[in-house]
């Protein structure tokens, strides 16, 4: 295959392949002609090396949700036919569910394929997608920024979206909620409906993102408009699989209990067994209208059965997910710990632990927190402005203390009340930690005792006034000492005083 037909093939541009050629049932997928693809494999059987097995297993494992069968052995001794089967074979496990061997297959192969090529370029956007799954953050906005800057090298624009989609993914779990929905508000206009494959995959992981963030009415809305309507007939079998469960999630945000049932009913008839997180998906969509039904046996086996079809293919984030399903059918009444999340989310990355804990309250629950989830995760300046309101304080008495904008403290406001999964703000008198904030050694080295006390009361948001009340001296006092503070840690604000006690 030559550059031009490669990237026309891969853009969905089925005329670039003839009819005869092995990649054709490919060309179908890519073009969202799914039952055609089916009806093009070949009948008869060819060498397990093939282009044309290769072909036959991604075709089978998105449309018919089978598992692959060939996804190891020799490789073609054409070097460009052996590029696209190590690249096919890692599409295919993704595409089987199969996350851990996915990210297995796509590092193997952009190690064996020189950094120009363009399955090289698809491998590592293959790679970046199972690391977001397999909730390795970092690494996956990493690989999307190797293809992003590659990509641009090469002047081929096509990757730009998927790579943008991985990072829209990697932001909902990492807490941006307003990037997701940007995002996925951007993607509506640049591709008012899909016409690829690509494009329609970028739209499932744009509502997944959103589901993420906590958004499950917007997810629920931007599958229903661009896959066909209700049933989403216009995804693939294994795809189906995953909406179906933002669309239970959508419905009971909206206590639509009739609707989210429909479409567990719609999961019912699917057969993706042999897919392990399509059958994971479905299974979480059956626990979460249990938990709203009340059916906690029903509830805690599927979640548990999620969880473990998940884990059986390191889908670590639907594993952390089953186990707060779980946390939450078992509660009396609405209240769950919020080590229920940093349970579920050990084995995750520490980014997701905040997530975990949101994640509690989207299921219904009001998680109790504890420290160290959401708080370690604000700035300096956060966790003054969180003080402060905890206090009482209004946005623009916070302003004047740090010398800020209304604005800068609104923004900080939200992020705080999203961190520490507190729903309203007067919950944030029962969630901050009010205690003067530990002085690290170095910091503990340049102060003098006093300077020391009231640095710390600086940095839990007190005025000068407060200070000086607190500890028994003028106000003139508490400005001299404050000087001296600035003067030895070398800094010129508060906030960054706050900063400097935690380094």
């Amino acid at each position: 295959m030559t550059p031009l037909p490669v990237r026309a093939l891969l853009g969905g541009v089925v005329g670039a392949a003839d009819v005869q050629r092995p990649e054709w049932p490919y060309a179908l997928l890519l073009a969202r002609r799914y039952r055609e693809a089916v009806a093009a494999l070949p009948r008869e059987s060819v060498g397990a090396e093939s282009v044309a097995v290769a072909v036959r297993d991604l075709v089978e494992s998105a449309c018919l949700a089978r598992a692959p069968r060939h996804l190891s052995g020799p490789l073609p001794q054409d070097p460009d036919a052996a590029a696209f089967v190590r690249y096919l074979r890692a599409e295919t496990a993704m595409t089987a569910g199969l996350v851990a061997e996915s990210e297995k297959l796509a590092a193997a192969a952009v190690d064996a394929l020189p950094a120009a090529s363009v399955w090289s370029l698809t491998a590592r956007l293959v790679r970046a997608r199972a690391l977001v799954f397999l909730g390795r953050l970092p690494e996956s906005l990493a690989e999307a920024a190797r293809v992003r800057e590659r990509a641009h090298r090469q002047g081929w624009a096509a990757p730009l979206l998927v790579v943008e989609s991985v990072e829209c993914m990697a932001a909902a779990f990492a807490g941006d909620v307003e990037r997701v929905e940007t995002w996925a508000e951007s993607l509506r206009v640049r591709v008012p409906r899909p016409a690829t494959f690509a494009e329609q995959m970028t739209y499932l992981i744009a509502a997944l993102s959103l589901s993420g963030a906590g958004r499950p009415t917007a997810a629920a809305e931007l599958l229903f408009t661009s896959c066909g309507g209700r049933g989403l007939p216009d995804l693939p079998l294994f795809a189906r699989a995953y909406a179906i469960d933002v669309m239970v999630e959508g419905s009971l945000a909206t206590a639509q209990v009739a609707v989210a049932a429909e479409y567990v009913a719609i999961a019912d008839r699917l057969d993706v067994e042999a897919h392990p997180m399509a059958a994971a998906a479905l299974h979480r969509a059956r626990a979460r209208l249990a938990v709203v039904l009340g059916d906690t046996p029903m509830a805690l086996a599927q979640a548990e059965a999620s969880g473990n079809r998940a884990g059986d293919v390191g889908g670590e984030l639907y594993v952390i997910r089953a186990a707060l399903l779980q946390a939450v059918a078992r509660a009396e009444g609405s209240e769950v710990p919020a080590e229920a999340a940093r349970d579920a989310s050990r084995a995750g990355p520490q980014d997701v632990t905040a997530w975990a804990v949101g994640e509690l309250t989207r299921l219904g629950a009001v998680p109790r927190p504890v420290p160290g989830i959401g708080w370690d995760r604000l700035t300096a300046r956060q966790q003054i402005v969180a003080r402060l309101a905890a206090l009482g304080r209004r946005n623009r008495e916070i302003a004047e203390v740090l010398r800020i904008s209304v604005k800068t403290v609104e923004r900080d406001i939200s992020t705080v009340l999203r961190l520490l999964a507190a729903p309203r703000r007067v919950d944030l008198a029962r969630v901050v930690p009010m205690g003067v904030p530990e002085v690290s050694a170095g910091a503990a080295t340049a102060l003098t005792p006093r300077q020391a006390e009231v640095a710390g009361l600086v940095a839990q948001g007190r005025t000068n006034g407060e200070i000086a009340e607190a500890l028994g001296i003028g106000v003139k006092a508490v400005e001299k000492h404050l000087t001296a503070v600035f003067d030895r840690l070398g800094v010129d604000s508060r906030t960054a005083v706050a900063a400097a006690l935690r380094a």
